[in-house]
């Protein structure tokens, strides 16, 4: 207990800087970029094909709906209701895909501002708060385009997409402006699954917001009539599901409202460690955003463990699953302006008794493995592997005493080697867990 109460007043000392408390993830779970998939208009082979697609990967999508065809292809508002049960986000394309710079204040208003409401009505468990523009008119500096994009503001839209080339880069938009100009990758039959993979790689290595443009999907006989625009073959369309699902720990995917939520909330959110006790730590997480109505995605938290356990997360109250534990953070979702954050501390359950000479010593307490050595090692290298050899915890240049933590939360039971070693000696040593 004397170990955890120095440890915890040298944690408590450390945290006079944001960086020292942790961090607010890029994207959520940490993931290095965002890809959404777009798919617009509600041609006739969307629907028959792609939620289901999408359902058995386990993944979500934004469908871009003209809502003048929503009765045109026998796919009516319950099969919009459907598409959006299944997770997917119903986003405005307009009545009938017009040229907007043609229209008059009355006529877009008829295509954006009424179509919003209709979407509602008919889609009663989400709002409306994303748009595609059609023909990408819109996105330019000419009046009729700041006054299309001031209307999207006005009725609650937070982002727009247009039709141009992608920007790979984090800082894609770096003025609330630039939300309502998203760029994207438009997908036709002549689009090969390196060149997709390719798009996946370029946004990993921006660490941005990737979308992608689908229109007509159709199966090999073209059974739904879908040749409308740029047709993008079943078979084709599930390889490139399948090459994307195989990013998944690197990219999150996610639809078009909640990729701009998160990405307009990181980037106004601040963390603040608010106080301490003996036994809790109290965090706020607060964004510059003032609708928190429509601004209320979970934001992915890492906050530093520094040797550190911690048994419950709480905010305002309510239990908070914790995603991630690794020796050096905790990792878990938290919504901005919606409350205290409270950590608490649990005891670190260090056992002080002595080891054997020469030998180790192992005990379990919950995922935490507690390692007494009978005498200190200089710069060693800790490691846990499995049978095969694979390596599964590595922490070097340790200085060790007369104990050692190694926080094994998500890993498999199963018998394990640990390995301890510095130029003096190596200690190796097969235990259970």
């Amino acid at each position: 207990m004397k170990n955890y109460l120095l440890l915890f007043v040298w944690l408590l000392s450390g945290f006079t800087a944001f960086s020292q408390i942790g961090e607010i993830c890029k994207w959520d779970d940490d993931k290095s970029a965002a890809v959404v998939l777009t798919f617009d208009d509600w041609s006739p082979g969307q629907q028959p094909i792609v939620p289901n697609e999408l359902k058995n990967r386990g993944i979500t999508a934004t469908f871009f709906i003209t809502t003048n065809l929503v009765a045109s292809w026998n796919h009516d508002w319950p099969t919009v209701v459907s598409t959006q049960a299944k997770g997917n986000e119903i986003g405005n394309h307009t009545y009938s895909h017009p040229h907007l710079l043609t229209l008059s204040t009355l006529q877009l208003d008829t295509q954006i501002t009424q179509v919003k409401a209709a979407i509602e009505t008919h889609v009663p468990l989400q709002k409306v708060v994303s748009f595609a523009y059609p023909f990408g008119e819109g996105v330019g500096s000419t009046s009729k385009d700041l006054e299309i994009r001031a209307l999207l503001k006005a009725t609650g839209h937070i982002g727009a997409r247009s039709v141009s080339a992608s920007n790979y880069t984090y800082n894609f938009a770096t003025t609330d402006d630039d939300y309502y100009k998203i760029m994207t990758y438009t997908m036709s039959g002549s689009v090969s699954i390196s060149t997709f993979e390719n798009q996946l790689t370029q946004i990993i290595s921006g660490g941005g917001l990737l979308t992608i443009l689908y229109h007509s999907i159709d199966d090999a006989n073209n059974s739904h009539g879908d040749t409308w625009f740029n047709q993008v073959k079943q078979t084709a369309l599930q390889q490139q599901l399948d090459t994307l699902v195989s990013y998944k720990d690197k990219v999150w995917i996610t639809t078009f409202g909640q990729a701009v939520k998160y990405h307009k909330e990181r980037n106004c959110a601040t963390l603040n460690l608010l106080g301490t006790t003996s036994t809790t730590m109290t965090f706020s997480l607060s964004d510059t955003l003032s609708n928190n109505t429509v601004y209320n995605q979970p934001l992915s938290l890492k906050i530093f463990r520094n040797g550190i356990n911690y048994s419950t997360v709480t905010q305002n109250g309510i239990s908070v699953a914790v995603d991630t534990v690794l020796n050096d953070s905790i990792m878990f979702h938290a919504v901005p302006d919606a409350g205290d954050i409270v950590l608490t501390v649990g005891d670190l359950g260090i056992n002080a008794a002595l080891f054997s000479s020469e030998n180790i010593r192992i005990n379990k307490d919950n995922s935490v493995i507690n390692i007494q050595l009978s005498t200190s090692m200089k710069n060693a290298n800790v490691s846990v592997l499995d049978l095969s050899g694979k390596e599964i915890y590595k922490k070097s240049s340790v200085g060790l005493l007369d104990h050692l933590q190694i926080d094994l939360s998500g890993v498999s039971s199963g018998i394990y080697l640990l390995r301890i070693k510095s130029d003096e000696k190596t200690y190796t040593k097969k235990f259970s867990y």
